[in-house]
Formats: C-alpha cells, sequence, structure tokens
C-alpha cells in the first residue's frame, strides 16, 4: 500500500521532496488520529488528549512521519488495527462493518515488514483476555468462515511472491542476514533502551522501531 500511495504522489508531483514525502506525512496524520480515537475509547478524554499530543510531537513520530519511509506504515497498521479490534470488542455501531474492514486491514498489514510480531502478541493476549476468547468463542461460524477466505484472498499475492523469492519471508520478518550473537544482540539492546530513556543521548534509527 505504500508503495502504490507513493507512486502516486510521484506520479502528480514528480520527483521532488514533496512527492517523496508526501505518503508519509499522510499515513502519519492517518496513523494519529487513529491512535487519538483509540486512546478516546480506552481513557478518559482528557487524558487520551494529554497522551495523543505527547505522541504526536516525540521525536520519534516526527522524524518517521516525514522521512519518506515505509516505516512508518508499522504505526499506522498498529494503530489502525487496535482501533478497528476494540470498535468491535466493544460492539460499537456498526461493528459488522468494522470486522470486515479490520480483516482487510490485517490481511494488507502482512505486506508490511515486522506486522507478524504484533499478531504474534495479540494471539497470546487473546488467549489469556476473557473477553477476546468470549468473543473468539461464540461467533458466528458463517462470519468466520468469510472472514478467513477474504483473509486468504488478500494473501495469496504474498504467498505467490514468498513462494518465488523465499527471501521475502525473511525481510517480512526482519530477520538478519548475519544473526548477532548473544554479546552484541544486548549490547545493541540497551543502545535501544539507553535512546529511549537518556535525554542526553539522541539516537533514532531502526532498531528502535521493534522496540516500541
Amino acid at each position: 500500500p505504500y508503495h502504490l500511495a507513493q507512486w502516486t504522489s510521484l506520479k502528480f508531483f514528480g520527483l521532488s521532496e514533496w512527492g517523496v514525502r508526501l505518503p508519509s506525512l499522510l499515513f502519519a496524520a492517518s496513523s494519529m488520529l487513529f491512535i487519538l480515537l483509540l486512546l478516546r475509547r480506552w481513557l478518559q478524554e482528557n487524558v487520551a488528549i494529554a497522551w495523543g499530543i505527547i505522541v504526536a510531537t516525540s521525536a520519534w513520530f516526527l522524524t518517521v512521519g516525514r522521512a519518506g519511509t515505509p516505516d512508518i506504515m508499522v504505526v499506522f497498521w498498529t494503530s489502525l488495527i487496535l482501533l478497528l479490534a476494540t470498535l468491535v470488542s466493544q460492539q460499537a455501531k456498526g461493528y459488522q462493518a468494522w470486522k470486515t474492514l479490520g480483516l482487510i486491514s490485517v490481511g494488507l498489514s502482512f505486506y508490511t515488514p515486522l506486522m507478524a510480531y504484533l499478531f504474534a502478541a495479540s494471539a497470546l493476549a487473546a488467549m489469556f483476555q476473557p473477553h477476546l476468547r468470549y468473543i473468539i468463542r461464540y461467533a458466528e461460524k458463517t462470519s468466520v468462515s468469510l472472514g478467513t477466505l477474504l483473509f486468504l484472498i488478500i494473501l495469496v499475492p504474498l504467498g505467490w511472491h514468498i513462494w518465488r523469492d523465499p527471501i521475502v519471508l525473511r525481510e517480512l520478518l526482519a530477520i538478519p542476514t548475519d544473526i548477532p550473537g548473544p554479546l552484541e544482540f544486548f549490547k545493541d539492546l540497551w543502545g535501544a533502551l539507553s535512546g529511549l530513556v537518556n535525554p542526553f543521548k539522541s539516537n533514532i534509527g531502526l532498531s528502535i522501531t521493534p522496540l516500541l
């Protein structure tokens, strides 16, 4: 989805700074809207607004949002899917439509690296959260069957691409070509953590994305 948006932007604005950055800015603005709506569902309105301002003005979000790279898609899909899942679990007005849109979003998000880890975490949450277990257990069988079919149709092009080039799977899971040893791994992890909590050390990099 990001590359399609960027192709459209370059088609209209040419190979310019505006043409390259516009998709990231649009996806960042959409992500911020989804985060605000999500926080309003989870928290009191004044707390949700305060948290929304903190997220919107954070250096990491502003950097990723204007970078002109697909990194913003992790934030976009995460915020959108969590919002739709919340609307479905709370059975908000028109939740059947939110359910369909959620399935489409989940399917399309698999085309973005790192998103598989979000769904692994979601599966664990569904196992331990009583309300989610109840929703899954008593879901309509017809709805589940149609949803599964729609989900698989969306993933057919991705599956075909992986079958032709298995390296794509490694890229989607963000597995490096050279696996670091334990010492190097914990050194990088410590560097990422210190960059988040140390106000005197500003370090924005790709390693922070999966950590957040």
